[in-house]
C-alpha cells in the first residue's frame, strides 16, 4: 500500500531541513516526498507570530522608522513622545491614518516561513513558521474530524456561506470568490465548496445558484453571456446605443477606457488607462487591484480634481470593453453627492477589442516599457506619470508630426490640466 500521509519523524526533517535553509527540492530528497507536497505541507501548516525580537518591540507598519503620526485626542498626561509610534492604543490600528502594514517579501515566496531566516533575531513584522508538533497535531485532528462527517464548524459554514451569497448574486462563480477573498482567508478549495453546496451545508444556496451547473448544456449554443457584477449595466449602454448617440451627436469628443494588466494575479496592480481620442493623449493610473471599487475611486478624484464643468467637457462620452471592474457604470456617470450626470458610458461588443482601437493601439507604447507578464507591483504613480509624459509627447504621424501634447494644448482644453 502506497503511503500517502506525512509522518511525525517526516515532518521533523521538514522542520530541521527549512531551519538549515534547505531548499524544498533538497528536503523532498531527504523525504522522499515530491517537491509540491512539501511546498503545500509548509503553506497548508503555518503558525502565526506578532513578536518582535530582542529590545525591539513587534511593529509592522511600513512607517514606524520615521512616523510622526500623533494622536490629538489622547488624554495620557504622562506621554512625552513626539510620535506615537508603538503605542499600543493607536500605532497600527484603524485610528492611525499612516499605518500600512509590511509583509517580508521572503513569506511571498518560498519557503513561506522565517524557519532558518538569519534576520529573526532583528525582525519587527509579522513571522510566520512551521512546526512539525503542530502540524502533526493539525493533521490528527483535521483526520479525526473527516471520519465523523463534514471538516466544518456550524459557525464557520454560517459565516461562509454569507460570502458565497454575497458574490453568487453578483454572478460571480465560486472560483471567482475564493480569489477575490483569498484562499488563506476562505480555506477550502472550490472542489470542496462545490461538494458542501452539493450537501446543503449552507443554507440558501443550492445548485440553482451555481450559474455554471445550471447552464452548462446551455453554453452549447452561440450566445455568450458575459459575467457581469450588475447583470444590467449593459442596458441602454450597448455599441448600438453609442452608434445611435454618435450619430445624434457628432460632434461630441469620445475618451475610450481599458485595463491595462503586467502579471495576473489577485494581489498583481494593473493600470487604468484614458485615452483622449481626437488628441490622442492617454492618461494612466496605477491601481492596487483589478476590481470595481479602484476604477470608481479614480474617477471619483478626478472628478474632485477638474469640477464638474470641465469633467463633462473631458469626459463626455466613455466607450470602454466588458471587463467586470467596468460592470457598475453609474457611480462614473454621476457625481454621487448630487445625484447630477456629468458622462455616459457605453459597452463594446463582446469580444471586439477593435471598437476602441484608437487606445488598444496606443496599448503598444506602454508595453515597449512594461512588456506582458511583468509585475507592476514595483511602480508607483510618479513612475507611470513619467512613463506617460514621454508617451504623450512621442511625436505621431497621424497628428501631421505633433504630439498628443500639442495636439491637447491646441484643442478646446488648453486652459485645462490634466494629471494623473
Amino acid at each position: 500500500m502506497k503511503n500517502k500521509h506525512m509522518t511525525i519523524n517526516e515532518r521533523i526533517k521538514i522542520q530541521l531541513g527549512l531551519e538549515s535553509s534547505h531548499s524544498f527540492k533538497k528536503i523532498a530528497e531527504d523525504t522522499g516526498k515530491d517537491c509540491t507536497s512539501i511546498s503545500r505541507e509548509v503553506r497548508k501548516h503555518i503558525s502565526v507570530k506578532r513578536t518582535g525580537s530582542h529590545w525591539r518591540a513587534f511593529n509592522d507598519c511600513v512607517h514606524r522608522k520615521r512616523c510622526r503620526s500623533y494622536n490629538q485626542e489622547c488624554t495620557n498626561a504622562r506621554c512625552n513622545r513626539t510620535s506615537c509610534a508603538y503605542c499600543r492604543q493607536f500605532c497600527m490600528t484603524a485610528s492611525c491614518p499612516s499605518y500600512v502594514k509590511e509583509t517580508c517579501s521572503r513569506l511571498k515566496k518560498a519557503p513561506y516561513v522565517c524557519n532558518g531566516c538569519r534576520n529573526e533575531s532583528k525582525c519587527q513584522l509579522e513571522k510566520h513558521f512551521y512546526y512539525a508538533k503542530d502540524s502533526q497535531q493539525e493533521y490528527e485532528t483535521l483526520l479525526s474530524t473527516a471520519r465523523s462527517g463534514f471538516v466544518i464548524e456550524e459557525e464557520e459554514a454560517a459565516e461562509l456561506g454569507g460570502v458565497l451569497r454575497k458574490g453568487l448574486s453578483n454572478g460571480h462563480s465560486v472560483y471567482h470568490i475564493i480569489q477575490s477573498v483569498g484562499e488563506e482567508s476562505i480555506g477550502y478549495s472550490s472542489k470542496t465548496i462545490y461538494t458542501y453546496i452539493n450537501a446543503g451545508v449552507f443554507d440558501g444556496i443550492g445548485n440553482l445558484d451555481l450559474p455554471r451547473k445550471v447552464r452548462y448544456k446551455a453554453r452549447r449554443k452561440a450566445a455568450v453571456q458575459p459575467l457581469k457584477k450588475d447583470k444590467t449595466c449593459r442596458i441602454g449602454r450597448t455599441y448600438a446605443d453609442y452608434v445611435l448617440f454618435r450619430e445624434e451627436n457628432p460632434d461630441t469628443p469620445v475618451v475610450q477606457m481599458d485595463s491595462v494588466i503586467g502579471k495576473k494575479g489577485v494581489d498583481e496592480k494593473v493600470l487604468l488607462t484614458i485615452h483622449i481620442v481626437n488628441c490622442h493623449l492617454m492618461l494612466a493610473f496605477i491601481r492596487e487591484r483589478n476590481s470595481t471599487a479602484s476604477v470608481i475611486e479614480v474617477f471619483d478624484k478626478l472628478k474632485l480634481k477638474l469640477g464638474h464643468d470641465d469633467f463633462s467637457r473631458i469626459f463626455p462620452v466613455i466607450l470602454t470593453d466588458n471587463g467586470s471592474e467596468f460592470s457598475d457604470p453609474i457611480p462614473i456617470e454621476m457625481d454621487r453627492p448630487t445625484g447630477e450626470i456629468l458622462t455616459q458610458v457605453f459597452y463594446c461588443d463582446p469580444n471586439m477589442s477593435q471598437q476602441k482601437g484608437a487606445c488598444e493601439n496606443n496599448h503598444e507604447f506602454i508595453r515597449r516599457i512594461i512588456p506582458k507578464g511583468r509585475s507592476m507591483n514595483p511602480y508607483s504613480q510618479e513612475d507611470i506619470d513619467l512613463m506617460m509624459s514621454h508617451i504623450n509627447s512621442y511625436l505621431r504621424a497621424e497628428l501631421g508630426g505633433k504630439s498628443p501634447y500639442d495636439m491637447f494644448d491646441y484643442s478646446d482644453f488648453s486652459m485645462l490640466r490634466i494629471s494623473s
